[in-house]
């Protein structure tokens, strides 16, 4: 079974998106699971939070529609929770105009496809030929599914930032930087330093100079990438699981720079 998690308040591209793996794929509508459209329900009588948790983790395929307005849905995020702590295949797909920042830790870390690019869309019915077995037709058969999806205007919504945070983003870097705990000035300091003979530095660097001082390295470098002093990149895989390189974020980096040039005029 394939499983689609949505906002019910996305119908119309989970509409397209059904009309394009049929169209893409040998799959039959007992095959497909998407709890908002008719014919693609839970059956009649069950319970829904009990069959929900049971096809959460049974499917052998999970697609989750990610737009403002599925991440401000309970059951989306519950599902999304489940089949991400099962470690079971999970496609995050954008929505149109939705940008990957969208997503949080943990779902952060994973591949994200997205509706408003047709190599991903590509991408996206190939991987679940190969992962449920099924056969893909040619492109031509469902090329016209696939650009009823691009041409969908930019989903509705906008990314809901906590208050303490905005507050916080308002603040000037160097205003950031003093309300730091200690063990980031520390790590962020360290990446500073490091940016002067290198472009990036990679995730077990910093593991390795920080972990007997200081736990949880890789959140305090979240912490430091929401408030805008650090970007990232998937470098490679550990047993599976995304490991990073840390890099100044632009914005920061060009704080810095007119910064020191000021403070060298000035001096």
């Amino acid at each position: 079974m394939l499983f689609i998690s949505h906002s019910s308040k996305d119908l119309q591209l989970v509409q397209a998106l059904i009309d394009l793996l049929r169209s893409a794929l040998s799959i039959s509508p007992e095959d497909l699971r998407c709890t908002s459209l008719d014919g693609y329900k839970l059956p009649a009588g069950v319970g829904i939070d009990d069959q929900l948790r049971v096809e959460v983790h049974d499917a052998d395929a999970f697609i989750a529609v990610i737009s403002y307005y599925s991440l401000q849905s309970l059951y989306v995020v519950f599902e999304l929770g489940a089949r991400w702590g099962a470690g079971k295949p999970l496609i995050p797909l954008l929505a149109p105009g939705v940008p990957p920042r969208i997503l949080r830790p943990p779902l952060s870390s994973l591949s994200v496809l997205s509706c408003a690019n047709a190599a991903q869309l590509h991408q996206m019915v190939e991987q679940l030929a190969t992962d449920l077995k099924l056969r893909l037709y040619p492109a031509a058969a469902y090329q016209r599914e696939l650009d009823r999806i691009l041409s969908l205007p930019p989903a509705e919504g906008e990314i809901s930032v906590p208050k303490y945070l905005l507050t916080t983003l308002e603040l000037s870097f160097s205003a950031r930087k003093e309300r730091l705990p200690a063990s980031q000035k520390a790590i962020l300091d360290y990446l500073e330093a490091e940016s002067k003979r290198r472009a990036s530095v990679p995730q077990q660097d910093f593991e390795a100079k920080f972990a007997s001082q200081v736990k949880s390295i890789y959140w305090r470098l979240e912490a430091l990438c929401y408030m805008g002093f650090v970007a990232k990149e998937v470098t490679n895989y550990r047993d599976s699981t995304p490991t990073f390189n840390y890099r100044l974020s632009d914005e920061y980096y060009e704080w810095r720079r007119v910064h020191l040039e000021k403070s060298l005029t000035n001096g």
